[in-house]
């Protein structure tokens, strides 16, 4: 009788222990995720940081690049004028690149799930410096007295898409090498130790630019 009772009770001690084992994993699995965000949040700061900067800067670069081909390069597509160097440079540090910043936030240019991935990004800056562009026209043909040149208006919108633009693809790259030294990776889990959970975690860890980090198998 003893070695039935023996027999009968193994199985579901078994049961117990696979149960157990299944937590132990699941909470160093957790453990490792808080680490790995904890890390890279750093990381995703400095570099919503960079990115702020760096389009402020290439809004700039571009609305003063407009303005000399606008007015200084004497290309006979444009009409010759004498135009007020400081009414512009107003117009661009304290109203043009403040309002584009906002309005790339808005728009998601600075939210982590639009980075480092996919044509989104791109489509956003089209999206953003379109946007930013409106309320000058618009301001231009209802206050008589905000006379503005369109050719600038036009140049500016241009250049900073292509800048910004380029910007972003480069930050992408630099991005992109921290990614294989550690950063600005999410945490993943694959549920499942099967061949299928194995094929996916060595396209994780073969794709350089995946955005994954590998924590383990549950």
């Amino acid at each position: 009788r003893q070695r039935q009772m023996c027999i009968r009770d193994s199985p579901s001690q078994d049961k117990v222990g696979e149960a157990a084992g299944t937590l132990d994993s699941l909470l160093r699995a957790a453990e490792l995720v808080d680490l790995a965000r904890a890390g890279s949040r750093g990381a995703w700061i400095l570099l919503t940081i960079g990115l702020v900067a760096a389009d402020a800067f290439l809004i700039n670069l571009a609305s003063f690049i407009s303005y000399y081909i606008r007015f200084q390069a004497g290309l006979p597509l444009f009409q010759a004028t004498q135009p007020d160097l400081g009414f512009y440079q107003q117009l661009v540090i304290v109203g043009v690149t403040p309002s584009w910043l906002v309005i790339f936030a808005f728009v998601g240019l600075y939210r982590r799930r639009n980075l480092l991935g996919g044509t989104r990004e791109y489509d956003l800056v089209l999206r953003g410096t379109t946007l930013g562009l409106l309320p000058l026209v618009f301001l231009s043909f209802l206050v008589p007295e905000f006379v503005i040149a369109r050719g600038w208006l036009v140049l500016a919108w241009v250049l900073s898409l292509i800048f910004v633009g380029v910007g972003r693809f480069a930050m992408r790259r630099v991005a992109y090498a921290a990614r294989r030294a550690g950063y600005f990776l999410s945490p993943a889990v694959i549920v499942g130790a099967n061949q299928e959970g194995r094929f996916l975690a060595e396209q994780f860890l073969n794709s350089g630019t995946s955005g994954f980090q590998l924590v383990g198998f549950v």
